[in-house]
């Protein structure tokens, strides 16, 4: 039988046969056969010869992870460990010593040495050893959107040696020959980093490349002509880096979201990029114990220079009102002279907008 596909499409309805897929859970049917499949292979159950049941397993594995969306990351984890029952060492065996937890060890890291793709599974492993042997074995033709968010998420993993080697390995196989397979993965983790909290010391593996020209390339594409989802979340955390700026006067007029139109316009016209980084309490009244939590936010200057008026311009005619409010706002906060920017805003259909060119006017006339 031929290896690929074809010959598991053949062996895999005897091996499913009375093992039906859970079907409520984040991984599509294909990709927990794919895992039970391997699980089987390593231990002797297929229906195959174990050296082809291996070969087969893997090559359905790697097929079923390039499909994953690395959205799912956290919650496909531990289904992955349950399906593939990749445990830590010592809940397979009642003795506890060292010399079986060295041996168990060992049998494993030979399966990965003879099987280099088995990587991608125990890179999920419930032992951290194991996760950092499967890290340092990872490479570039292994890559893809779902596997780079799962080594992305070893930066934050509770044992220090695995963040140390996720870091490595990030360094090692994320090079601008791979930037294709992994930057669909960036606007899921631009957003999930801010959630970690024990990666401060290896997250500069990981903002390399999120600062990269090549990211910054493909996340302005993303949200320039996508329509749904975190869009302007994505771009505040993206604007931390320089690189995103040479895009945001393309973002500003060809946008599909006024929200993203709106937030390029207000960079470009202030000149500085502002972020969130996380909330601080604000006391209303310690008395009453009644507080309210304020935005932090880090800014620095954009590294491009725009015509702002021709901006302005420009933003004065956009379909949204929200962009047209924000110009009329830095109109009257810059105090810049632009009669004709002016003259189409007093014109504006809703009243707030004509309200502060009508304010703006009045300060002009005053300095003139």
């Amino acid at each position: 039988m031929k290896a690929g596909p074809q010959g598991v499409a053949c062996a895999m309805p005897y091996e499913n046969l009375f093992c039906d897929h859970p079907k409520h859970s984040c991984l599509p049917p294909s990709g927990q056969i794919a895992i039970r499949a391997v699980a089987k292979a390593l231990s002797g159950k297929s229906v195959l010869p174990k050296p082809k049941a291996k070969r087969i397993s893997l090559e359905l594995l790697a097929q079923a992870f390039s499909q994953l969306a690395p959205e799912i990351i956290t919650r496909a984890e531990p289904e992955i460990r349950a399906i593939a029952g990749i445990w830590p060492l010592w809940w397979y065996s009642c003795d506890h010593t060292k010399m079986a937890d060295k041996k168990g060890f060992a049998r494993k890291i030979q399966e990965l040495d003879a099987n280099p793709e088995l990587a991608m599974l125990y890179l999920f492993h419930g032992d951290g050893r194991l996760r950092q042997e499967a890290l340092s074995r990872l490479s570039s033709e292994m890559m893809s959107p779902f596997l780079f968010a799962a080594i992305s998420t070893r930066l934050n993993d509770w044992a220090p040696p695995v963040r140390l080697e996720a870091e490595a390995c990030m360094t090692r196989i994320c090079t601008p020959d791979t930037f294709t397979k992994i930057t669909p993965a960036i606007p899921y983790l631009c957003l999930q980093i801010k959630t970690w909290l024990r990666w401060e010391e290896t997250r500069a593996a990981y903002d390399q490349i999120e600062a990269s020209p090549e990211v910054a390339a493909f996340m302005a594409r993303h949200l320039r002509v996508e329509r749904r989802g975190k869009l302007a979340r994505q771009l505040l955390s993206l604007l931390r880096n320089p690189a995103m700026d040479i895009h945001l006067p393309l973002l500003a007029s060809q946008a599909a979201t006024p929200a993203i139109r709106t937030i390029a316009y207000v960079t470009l016209l202030k000149g500085q990029a502002v972020w969130p980084i996380g909330k601080k309490r604000k006391w209303v009244d310690k008395v009453y114990g009644i507080s309210v939590k304020e935005p932090v936010c880090e800014q620095r200057s954009i590294s491009i220079t725009v015509n702002l008026l021709e901006l302005a311009l420009e933003g004065a005619q956009d379909r949204s009102v929200f962009v047209r409010r924000e110009v009329a706002y830095w109109l009257l906060t810059s105090n810049m002279d632009a009669p004709e920017v002016a003259q189409i805003l007093s014109q504006d259909k809703y009243p707030s907008i004509r309200r502060i060119i009508s304010f703006y006017q009045r300060k002009q006339a005053e300095n003139a």
